[in-house]
């Protein structure tokens, strides 16, 4: 009876087990994307003195898409033309990003010793620019893993530029920052974790938190006051996005049911003979006596 309980334990830590699955030890974070527009990737605060390597997952096996040694930087001849990764800052960009750039990024930085610091799963997917739009815009889609940092690009560079950047929530419009005339102005409430880098037109947000999610209105007008651009963000904050079910999970699900109701069947049989044995040893002994 004890082996059989044993086995019934066993077997449902198996099946839970057998429901989760991670690639490697890292969380996948999802970077949904416009046709045509650019992504930014933070792998370190700074990536000086690091070796920094990104590989893609294709059909065939991984595709190198950058290396960083020696404070060299060696891109691909596929991503030579849309790729950069900034040293000073640890950041990966890709600008005009095309369909087929949809996939698995796998981005790993090494210390000076030789140690890894730090993997990043990136599954980048680039969707068609009809694919959502908010009055006349299209809306992106960048979905991110809880605590991690967020990059959009505005403007190739914001200088002389008014920038405006509003969060819409149940009771209207909240702003998030605004630039004008060089100056930058950050409301409280995103204050330790909003940056916008006038140089490159670039919003970041770091550590970003669920109520981050929603919809964010960005638009640039030019030092006359005319409208360049107006982007519509859809920012999804995910937490661990990387266990995923299994085909082994669901055929032990599926099977579960045949293997259980036997077990149960045969447990109550050995339990009412076995009381049927111990009463058929007690009458025994009984008329014995008598």
């Amino acid at each position: 009876m004890e082996k059989l309980l044993f086995s019934l334990v066993m077997l449902a830590s198996t099946t839970h087990a057998a429901e989760t699955k991670r690639h490697g030890s890292q969380n996948t974070s999802l970077y949904s994307v416009a046709l045509g527009e650019s992504v930014y990737i933070q792998v370190l605060a700074s990536a000086s003195g690091h070796q920094v390597r990104c590989k893609k997952q294709t059909p065939s096996g991984l595709m190198d898409v950058f290396a960083l040694k020696n404070e060299k930087l060696k891109i691909s001849e596929a991503f030579r033309d849309r790729a950069e990764f900034f040293i000073n800052n640890g950041t990966f960009k890709m600008t005009n990003v095309e369909r087929n750039d949809s996939g698995l990024y796998i981005i790993e930085a090494f210390d000076p010793t030789g140690i890894s610091v730090r993997k990043l799963d990136i599954q980048l997917d680039v969707q068609a620019a009809e694919t959502k739009r908010h009055g006349s815009q299209n809306t992106s889609l960048y979905s991110v893993a809880l605590g991690e940092s967020v990059y959009i690009q505005v403007l190739a560079s914001a200088s002389g530029h008014q920038v405006r950047c509003k969060k819409q929530t149940p009771s209207g419009l909240m702003d998030v920052f605004a630039l004008k005339n060089e100056k930058l102005k950050i409301s409280e409430a995103f204050r330790d974790r909003a940056e916008f880098f006038i140089n490159n037109g670039t919003f970041k947000m770091t550590n970003v938190e669920r109520n981050d999610s929603g919809l964010y209105i960005i638009e640039a007008f030019d030092p006359t006051g005319i409208s360049v651009r107006k982007l519509d963000i859809q920012l999804d904050v995910q937490e661990d996005t990387s266990f995923v079910v299994t085909p082994f999970s669901v055929q032990v699900e599926a099977l579960l049911p045949q293997i259980l109701i036997p077990i149960g069947i045969f447990t109550v049989l050995f339990i009412v003979c076995g009381i049927a044995r111990r009463r058929y040893v007690m009458m025994k002994r009984n008329r014995n006596r008598t």
